[in-house]
């Protein structure tokens, strides 16, 4: 393989969920493991967060081969599951539809362990990381690649979810940088954290929600193990539509977070003000219950709540969601968070609830009917 270029997309693992959650995968850009002349002119870097716990990851490239044509090899390593995990999901990568399409033609890829294969670089890259690699070939001038793929959140004790992905990479071409770069990120009705800065110099990331939602206006602090990441987040929340950042000669020193927090410890963060917000414990009392994750802690078990607690966590759903509440306390309690964005066109009726959503407001319902009855 000495004619070879090789080249390598890093997928590295969270460490530090290992001992209270789980990791399962991340995602990264392209990167080269040699000196090269291609440069990255062009992204366009889409995320889209499925089923609560994947992202789907379509990315668009546009690289510039200025010399002849070069036949590379061209991979994506992404670590082994870790943590609280099965055997099973250890011994297989946690990626999913797994599609490359260079110049328009669709490649088919090998994967092993990097151990077992005979590829060796400055790049530190595990023995037991999973490795897919195939050839391309870049002729001269511009080339697109366009890749897809899915991959599984990690989670631990204070974070419901969480997709990162390093973005860091894009810098290691010829020309240092994304020439021009645009980041779209496809948000469910939850309630995220997403980048406060890309830069050490703290420059405010510019997000622009194409739709309807809302963007807390303060950062927050949070400390997330694994890559190069900011501990500076802002949180936001999406009724529709996406969140955009584009850049011209993008050079970031820091890489991607997205997630959602656990609300047992984190909803006063919903407040717009949070010494005027209602008081943390009762508010935690409830929030706690506020998740539309799959195979979350029963809603049922909520006995300690009273029946006005109980019709606001039924109401949840629905202010995710923008409804109007014409009842009082559910208005008040809901119009305290800066997510919550009511809109008179949107209708209770109207709204189309997603399993889970669905799934709480049943779990609630029985409850409420229970006691009403004692």
């Amino acid at each position: 393989m000495k004619n070879y270029l090789i080249i390598i997309l890093i997928a590295l693992g969270l460490n530090g969920l290992a001992n209270d959650g789980s990791f399962y995968a991340s995602g990264n850009n392209l990167i080269p493991l040699q000196e090269t002349e291609i440069s990255l002119k062009k992204e366009l870097l889409c995320f889209y967060v499925r089923d609560f716990e994947w992202m789907g990851v379509d990315v668009n490239f546009e690289f510039y081969n200025p010399g002849a044509e070069k036949k590379l090899i061209v991979g994506f390593v992404t670590p082994p599951a870790d943590g609280d995990v099965t055997d099973a999901q250890m011994n297989h990568p946690s990626i999913t539809d797994f599609i490359v399409i260079v110049n328009g033609v669709e490649l088919e890829y090998k994967i092993q362990k990097m151990k077992e294969t005979s590829f060796s670089s400055k790049t530190k890259i595990d023995g037991n990381d999973f490795v897919y690699y195939f050839d391309v070939v870049f002729k001269p001038g511009l080339n697109t690649i366009k890749h897809t793929y899915s991959y599984k959140a990690g989670s631990s004790v204070e974070l419901q979810r969480t997709f990162d992905y390093q973005i860091t990479t894009g810098k290691r071409w010829a020309n240092k940088q994304i020439d021009d770069f645009e980041l779209q990120v496809h948000l469910d009705p939850g309630i995220f954290y997403v980048p406060s800065t890309f830069w050490k110099d703290k420059r405010a990331i510019e997000w622009k929600i194409i739709g309807k939602g809302t963007i807390k206006k303060t950062s927050e602090s949070l400390f997330t193990p694994g890559f190069e990441l900011s501990n500076k987040i802002r949180m936001v929340h999406l009724n529709s539509g996406y969140l955009s950042f584009k850049a011209k000669k993008f050079a970031p020193d820091y890489d991607i977070s997205i997630g959602e927090h656990g609300w047992h410890s984190w909803a006063s963060k919903w407040c717009k003000n949070e010494k005027t917000c209602m008081n943390a414990e009762e508010l935690s009392a409830i929030a706690k219950y506020c998740s539309l994750q799959p195979n979350s802690p029963d809603s049922t078990t909520a006995e300690e709540l009273n029946l006005t607690q109980l019709g606001i966590l039924r109401n949840y759903a629905y202010a995710l969601h923008g409804v109007v509440f014409k009842n009082k306390t559910y208005s008040n309690f809901y119009s305290q968070f800066f997510w919550y964005t009511p809109d008179a066109a949107i209708k209770a009726e109207e709204v189309k609830l997603t399993y889970e959503e669905n799934k709480l407001i049943a779990q609630i319902k029985y409850l409420e009917k229970k006691k009403a009855n004692e």
